[in-house]
């Protein structure tokens, strides 16, 4: 009886792990799927009637721009206050808030004024270590978490996945790559196999 317990509360806990890493980006294809389609079915009768036909792919472009649209506004003081206000009520709702958190975090890590995987590195776990790992330096101060030393976070993603690790290292064992973040996250995620063009290249 213990034993069946054990591996319930397993299966249950790598539920939930699992909805951590399916919900935000399955919500996230959701919601966009759902407005193209509303936008796509709203825009093919209104060229219908205006022209007598459907121009294909209105959708998806209006879609777009309606996003983009978003995004500028979404730095304005009225939508600060909106979101905040959407912020403070979903985090009062258990599970939803931390799939949401899950979320906005992420998408806030690659994309927006706060993305946090822009600093791309080698670096080794000790002094005399010839192992170089790849990763992104997510923080520079840890002393809230009462780590002191000059030692900084990195996030090292897993090759054809978007889960990885976060790894506390001394600054003075890592080294800045010369390639561009993106280039970056391409070479960890294909697992070494893509092709890396270097900053000054990828500028021309």
């Amino acid at each position: 009886m213990k034993f069946l317990r054990k591996i319930f509360s397993k299966l249950l806990s790598n539920f939930f792990q699992g909805i951590l890493y399916v919900v935000p980006l399955g919500l996230t294809i959701y919601i966009i799927s759902i407005t193209f389609l509303f936008i796509n079915d709203l825009t093919n009768e209104w060229t219908k009637f205006l022209f007598g036909f459907e121009i294909p792919g209105m959708g998806v472009i209006i879609t777009f721009f309606i996003i983009t649209l978003a995004g500028m506004l979404g730095g304005t003081y009225v939508s600060s206050q909106v979101m905040n206000l959407v912020n403070k009520t979903i985090s009062k709702i258990p599970v939803i808030s931390s799939v949401y958190s899950a979320i906005k975090d992420v998408l806030s890590a690659f994309v927006g004024k706060g993305k946090k995987f822009s600093n791309p590195v080698s670096f080794k776990v000790s002094k005399d270590s010839e192992l170089q790992l790849l990763g992104f330096i997510t923080q520079y101060d840890l002393s809230k978490l009462g780590i002191e030393g000059g030692k900084v976070s990195i996030y090292m993603p897993d090759a054809y996945a978007m889960m990885g690790n976060v790894i506390i290292v001394p600054q003075e064992y890592v080294t800045a790559l010369s390639c561009s973040s993106s280039e970056a996250m391409k070479f960890i995620l294909s697992g070494g196999l893509t092709d890396i063009i270097e900053k000054d290249k990828d500028k021309e």
